[in-house]
């Protein structure tokens, strides 16, 4: 289906999208692996926590297979 926009269009739309996204994220974030190795009640606080603190965003890597 064609949405009536040109590929430019559709790339300089994504890529709009892309960085309003990162802005919401913010320039600091945290990684952390302690969230999924936390019961849910804890990895809550964790991130309530780290929230309080001013970060942006809180990553979470997946544990392995």
């Amino acid at each position: 289906m064609n949405s009536g926009r040109s590929k430019g269009e559709e790339q300089i739309n994504e890529t709009s999208s892309l960085r309003m996204t990162a802005a919401r994220l913010g320039s600091i974030g945290v990684w952390s692996g302690r969230p999924h190795r936390a019961s849910i009640s804890e990895a809550k606080d964790s991130v309530l926590m780290w929230e309080e603190l001013g970060y942006g965003a809180v990553w979470i890597p997946e544990p392995p297979a």
